[in-house]
C-alpha cells in the first residue's frame, strides 16, 4: 500500500494547530481544515509535477534535506504570530516558488486556489506559504525514515495520485494543469480514439491512392484505343477498392466514432515476460489492508527489476528492496490462517517466480548489488509460502 503524504500532512497539524492557522487567517473554524487540506494539495500537486522529471525530483529532494527537521514539532511556536510566523511564512514563499517554478508563477496558482475557494488573494497566499513548509516537512521526515534518494521521492510523488484527487474540486486540478496526472484512462481511451482516426485517414488516402494509380493505369489504355473500356475499366476499379478496403474502412470509422470498448485496450504481451499481476490471486480480499500493501510493494520491486539498466538503479532499487524487508514484521502475517494465509503463500509464491524470471540475464555488477537484498527478503518470506 503505498504511502499516503495527505493523510501524513493532516496528521502533523493537531486541532490547535490548525485554530491557530485560522486565527491567523480569519477563517471560519468549521472550514478551515478544508481550506488547509486544498492549499496542501495543492502544494502536493505542484510537486508531482515537478518530481515527474529527474531535475525536479533532485531539486525537491535537496529541499526537503534542508528543511528543519523540527519544524513539526514546533508548529505551534511557528504559528503563535510575531516575528516566527513571518519568517515560517517567508520560509513558504521559497519553498512555493521553488515548487511552481518561480514567482509569477506561485502568483497564478494562489490566483486559481482562491477562485476555488472564494476567498481574498491575500488570504490564499498566506494560508499557502503557512501549509508549504508543512508539507515539506512531511516529506523531508519519510525520507529520512525511509532512506530515500532522489528517485525514490520522484516514485513517492507519483504514487500520490491516486490519494490526491480526494483533496482537490476537480476545476482546481485542471486549472493548475494536474488533471493529466490524476486521469490517465481518459487519457489512454482519447489516444486510441486518435489513433483510430489516423489509421482511417491512412487506410482511406491508400484506397484513394489505389484507385488513383489503377485510373491512371485505365486512362493510358483507353488512349490507346480502349474505347469503352476507358469508362468499364475505371469502375471496375472502383468497385475492387472497395472490396478491399471498404470493411476496414468502416471498421476503423465505428471504433473512431467513440464506439469502442475500453476493455479492448490491452498493453502488448512481451515474450518471456513473467506474470506480474499480483492482483489476480485468488482471495486476496480476506487480507484486506495487508493484500494491498503486499502487492503494492511486490508490483513496485518487480518493476523495478523489469527496468534497471545499471548500477546506480539497482542501488536505488536496493534501498527499495531493504525498506520492504524492513516492513513485512509490522504486517502479521504470521498471525494468518485460512483464506488469508492460502492468498499470502500464493502472492509470495508468485513473486519469487517473477523475480527468478526477471533477475535472470541481469549483469554481474547488477546483480552484486541486488542479490543480498533479494536474498534476504526471500529468506524474509519464505516462511509464508513459495
Amino acid at each position: 500500500m503505498s504511502v499516503n503524504i495527505m493523510d501524513l500532512v493532516k496528521g502533523a497539524v493537531s486541532d490547535q494547530v490548525m485554530g491557530q492557522i485560522g486565527g491567523l487567517l480569519g477563517t471560519d473554524a468549521k472550514k478551515t481544515p478544508s481550506l488547509f487540506e486544498t492549499a496542501a494539495g495543492s502544494i502536493l500537486g505542484g510537486m508531482m509535477k515537478k518530481g515527474a522529471t529527474a531535475q525536479g525530483a533532485q531539486d525537491i529532494f535537496g529541499a526537503a534535506q534542508k528543511q528543519d527537521s523540527s519544524v513539526l514539532d514546533k508548529l505551534g511556536d511557528l504559528l503563535g504570530g510575531g516575528d516566527a510566523t513571518d519568517q515560517f511564512e517567508q520560509q513558504g514563499s521559497g519553498i512555493l516558488d521553488m515548487v511552481m517554478g518561480g514567482s509569477q508563477q506561485s502568483a497564478g496558482m494562489i490566483g486559481m486556489v482562491a477562485k476555488a475557494l472564494g476567498l481574498d488573494k491575500g488570504i490564499v497566499g498566506k494560508l499557502l506559504m503557512m501549509a508549504a513548509p508543512i508539507v515539506m516537512g512531511v516529506i523531508g521526515k519519510h525520507i529520512k525514515a525511509k532512506a530515500l534518494d532522489a528517485v525514490g521521492l520522484g516514485n513517492l510523488l507519483g504514487e500520490q495520485k491516486s490519494h490526491l484527487s480526494g483533496y482537490m474540486p476537480a476545476s482546481l486540478t485542471s486549472n493548475l494543469g494536474f488533471g493529466d496526472m490524476l486521469g490517465k484512462a481518459g487519457d489512454a481511451v482519447g489516444n486510441v480514439g486518435g489513433a483510430a482516426r489516423d489509421a482511417v485517414g491512412n487506410v482511406g488516402g491508400a484506397a484513394a491512392g489505389a484507385v488513383g494509380n489503377a485510373a491512371g493505369a485505365a486512362g493510358d489504355v483507353a488512349k490507346s484505343g480502349g474505347g469503352l473500356l476507358k469508362y468499364i475499366i475505371p469502375i471496375g476499379l472502383l468497385g475492387v477498392a472497395a472490396f478491399f478496403f471498404g470493411p476496414k474502412i468502416m471498421d476503423m470509422m465505428t471504433r473512431s466514432s467513440g464506439a469502442i470498448d475500453p476493455s479492448e485496450i490491452t498493453a502488448p504481451e512481451i515474450p518471456g515476460m513473467p506474470d506480474m499481476d499480483f492482483g489476480s490471486i485468488p482471495g486476496l480480499d480476506a487480507l484486506g489492508e495487508t493484500g494491498k500493501t503486499l502487492t503494492t510493494g511486490f508490483s513496485d520491486i518487480t518493476t523495478g527489476l523489469k527496468d534497471v539498466t545499471d548500477e546506480a538503479g539497482a542501488t536505488s532499487l536496493a534501498e527499495k528492496i531493504t525498506g520492504f524487508t524492513g516492513s513485512i514484521d509490522g504486517l502479521g502475517l504470521d498471525k494468518l490462517d485460512g483464506a488469508a494465509k492460502t492468498a499470502t503463500s500464493g502472492l509470495v509464491g508468485k513473486f519469487k517466480e517473477a523475480v527468478t524470471g526477471l533477475i535472470s540475464g541481469k549483469s554481474e555488477g547488477i546483480m552484486g548489488i541486488l542479490k543480498p537484498v533479494i536474498d534476504a527478503l526471500m529468506e524474509k518470506l519464505s516462511p509464508f509460502g513459495g
